[in-house]
């Protein structure tokens, strides 16, 4: 797999925190929505660092677009590319966190 971590992106505000763990200050807007996300959390919920890294790969957490850590970007992420898609899209991990965010927004916790 091309990316080397995967994470959530989630903000501080009260009605997007549902779950409790390591949080690391990390500002990036979504490429889909325009939210300005400012933090990042590990996606397995473990006390690793949580710090993203040029080529990891985020999750928003308002909307549950993908996209990559790019920190020479302005928004420290970009899109992924075509080729980024595919890889995304047979990852079965990945699927299992994008329907664990899925399962949250729709109220199944």
């Amino acid at each position: 797999m091309r990316f080397p971590g995967v994470g959530l992106i989630v903000t501080y505000e009260p009605e997007e925190l549902v779950m409790e763990y390591k949080r690391t200050k990390f500002r990036a807007r979504c490429w889909h929505c325009g939210k300005e996300n400012d933090s990042a959390a590990p996606a397995n919920h473990t006390d690793e660092d949580a710090v993203p890294n040029n080529g990891d790969l985020l999750l928003c957490f308002r909307c549950g677009a993908f996209m990559v850590v790019d920190k020479d970007m302005p928004d420290n992420v970009h899109k992924p590319t075509p080729a980024e898609n595919r890889e995304i899209a047979i990852d079965k991990n990945l699927k299992k966190i994008y329907e664990a965010w899925l399962a949250h927004k729709l109220g199944g916790n």
